[in-house]
């Protein structure tokens, strides 16, 4: 008994490969574009950390926050050297690096909840600096459209600015 290969592709086959290869191509760019866009963030947050390892000896980092206002300002939060929760903000220049201990201000929760309404999903919150004091920034979206912005004291909670129904 002789065995006979099938040497010739069906058109149906052919169809088949050319979608499998366009469809393979089409994940391929998304991630891509994906990585790409997403890189600068990457940068910053290694940056921030490695800033954040040599000013304060922080060995992991548990959150990492990305603030602008008027500035740009990258923030992680871990334990330094004497194991206390700090949170080493830096700006987008890296120039002047702040290092806030947690126990000095109201914690990120604390500031959920200053401002939480059953109304409002939290969508983000951020740590920053703005008028040269630390702040919490909380984002809420409440309804369909709306978008709600507050800036709290990072040391006493009290709302400095907020924007309402962007």
């Amino acid at each position: 008994m002789i065995l006979k290969w099938k040497t010739s592709v069906t058109r149906l086959e052919k169809v088949l490969l050319i979608i499998l290869a366009l469809v393979l191509f089409l994940f391929v760019s998304c991630a891509l574009i994906f990585f790409r866009a997403n890189q600068p963030m990457f940068v910053a947050k290694m940056q921030t950390t490695a800033i954040a390892k040599s000013a304060v000896g922080m060995k992991k980092v548990k959150k990492f926050y990305h603030f602008t206002r008027r500035k740009t300002y990258y923030s992680v939060k871990g334990r330094d050297s004497d194991n206390k929760e700090v949170y080493v903000i830096v700006p987008d220049s890296g120039s002047k690096v702040t290092v806030i201990e947690e126990d000095q201000g109201i914690t990120e929760e604390k500031a959920v909840s200053l401002i939480k309404n059953p109304v409002q999903k939290v969508l983000s919150t951020n740590i920053g600096i703005y008028d040269d004091q630390p702040v919490w920034e909380i984002v809420t979206k409440s309804g369909a459209k709306n978008y709600n912005y507050y800036l709290l004291d990072f040391k006493t909670g009290q709302n400095i600015k907020e924007l309402k129904d962007v």
